[in-house]
């Protein structure tokens, strides 16, 4: 019982950290240490910002995608690792606020409610992250395809 609670500490610990990592001024490439001396790695990817033409259309799936280069992702990072993806959404007053992916948003339009989800994904394979507009009604809507900031971490080398 004693080990599950200090498995516990520890997770809630990193996630601690994560939110303050993520939160913080910090750029790429960044260490933190935990209270057993253990090190972890942030690789950072900051400031991604997709245009609304950069969304393409994808039938198959029914979703808009988008994807940007991660040129530093390694392998074992990628399996060992945790990712964690951010967005900048502004609120009604202008406010610029770091929101967790998945982001899901509800809307009503013409009396029919549907419901649009922005998510991301890292790639190995292709050495990328890859984000996505998806609404519920799997409808290609144009007006879905807008600016968006994100940034995404990897966290790698840590123990839980």
């Amino acid at each position: 019982m004693t080990k599950k609670l200090l498995n516990l500490t520890k997770i809630a610990l990193l996630i601690f950290s994560i939110s303050f990592l993520l939160g913080s001024c910090t750029k790429e490439n960044t260490y933190f240490v935990d209270p057993q001396g253990d090190f972890a790695y942030v690789l950072l990817k900051d400031n991604i910002t997709i245009n609304a033409n950069q969304w393409n259309w994808d039938p198959i799936t029914g979703r808009y995608k988008a994807s940007v280069s991660f040129p530093e992702l390694q392998k074992n990072d990628y399996e060992a690792g945790m990712a964690v993806g951010n967005i900048y959404i502004f609120d009604n007053d202008g406010k610029e606020n770091v929101l967790p992916l998945p982001y899901i948003r509800s809307y009503i339009e013409n009396d029919i409610p549907f419901t649009e989800t922005i998510s991301c994904a890292l790639s190995y394979d292709k050495k990328n992250v890859e984000f996505y507009i998806e609404s519920s009604d799997k409808f290609e809507d144009p007006a879905a395809r807008v600016k968006y900031d994100f940034k995404v971490a990897l966290i790698f080398n840590f123990t839980y």
